[in-house]
């Protein structure tokens, strides 16, 4: 988001930031390993439906297809695999995800992020996850 705010409303003193950088996300070494093995222990934990996919090229590492009716799982799988992959960013729907937190646009429509303070896993979930968060 902060590539996109100097690109839309650029600056001087805040293009070189970007100017001459690659637009991919650092992926460290073996990630899509642990994104496997955290979506299968997740699905096992909360009997979770749904694949997770990881396309060769586009805008994504991998892809998680969940049911809408298990939105809570989709959390909890985000949280997984953020606190495994630290500095990685992920998105959910309208929210990002890095290092455990979770972060959403500030108003809506901004492109400043700011920590989501109403976004939480009900105890229950939780409580399956003691030992992966």
């Amino acid at each position: 988001m902060g590539a996109l705010r100097v690109l839309v409303k650029p600056h001087d003193w805040t293009r070189g930031a970007v100017e001459h950088r690659r637009p991919e996300q650092p992926w460290p070494a073996g990630a899509a390993a642990h994104v496997a093995e955290a979506f299968g222990e997740v699905r096992q934990r909360l009997a979770m439906e749904g694949v997770v996919h990881f396309p060769p090229a586009g805008d994504f590492h991998f892809l998680a297809e969940l049911p809408a009716s298990q939105q809570d799982a989709a959390r909890a799988l985000a949280l997984v695999v953020s606190s495994q992959l630290p500095g990685v960013w992920l998105t959910l729907d309208r929210l990002f995800v890095r290092d455990g937190c979770f972060f959403r646009r500030e108003r809506g429509f901004k492109f400043n992020l700011v920590e989501a303070m109403n976004v939480r896993l009900p105890r229950g979930v939780r409580a399956k996850l003691k030992g992966l968060l």
